[in-house]
């Protein structure tokens, strides 16, 4: 268990909260790969136990949450170069894009048979999603 959750046993001071912040980032972005695109902060809800515990500045939180999106965009950056050359079967939502069975979206430049699954080879990205023919 983090030293950040372990709150009721032993205090924890503003470094441990930093350096669990950090270790809870990279464990999220690693485990999430290209499925970190959406980020609410926290906000604490009135009767709840963590609004109870003691609050992080609204500053730390917005840098906090830029560093996440920052790091999944990079996850996702390096996921659609790693596809580059393979072969995804692809289920296709209309007829110039589908999914991978990941869930990354595919465009092509060509119609394809909507709700069709097709195999597809991918030539690049355009930084949010593969191309493929």
């Amino acid at each position: 268990m983090c030293a950040a959750h372990n709150h009721r046993n032993h205090p924890v001071g503003p470094t441990v909260l930093r350096l669990s912040f950090g270790i809870l980032m990279q464990q999220s972005v690693d485990e999430h790969e290209q499925n970190i695109g959406t980020l609410n902060p926290y906000s604490p809800r009135p009767g709840t136990p963590a609004a109870k515990m003691p609050q992080v500045d609204g500053r730390a939180i917005k840098a906090r949450a830029a560093r996440l999106r920052g790091a999944g965009e990079a996850r996702v950056a390096a996921h659609l170069a790693e596809q580059q050359g393979r072969r995804h079967a692809v289920l296709m939502e209309n007829p110039r894009m589908g999914r991978t069975e990941q869930f990354t979206e595919v465009a092509f430049d060509s119609d394809r048979r909507e709700g069709a699954i097709v195999s597809a080879t991918v030539t690049g990205h355009t930084g949010t999603q593969l191309t493929a023919v």
